[in-house]
């Protein structure tokens, strides 16, 4: 799963081999904590599912923070 911002920086690409999303960068927090809470549930059974997932998020935000590209690979 990988996730990128925008040439502009106002969406978010998430995607992965068989599916794709785009977001505004306003719903990242939140999109970071739905994964987060899936990641986590049942004990993190489902971990193994969303961990690249959530990690490729919290990589976009840490760029936003920082100011950089945002390249969540």
């Amino acid at each position: 799963m990988t996730a990128t911002l925008s040439p502009d920086r106002g969406s978010v690409i998430l995607a992965g081999p068989t599916w794709s999303e785009v977001f505004p960068v306003a719903r990242l927090a939140s999109r970071i904590a739905f994964y987060r809470g899936l990641v986590a549930r049942r004990g993190g059974k489902y971990a193994r599912h969303h961990a690249t997932t959530l990690a490729a998020l919290e990589s976009v935000a840490a760029e936003l923070k920082k100011g950089g590209e945002g390249d969540g690979r």
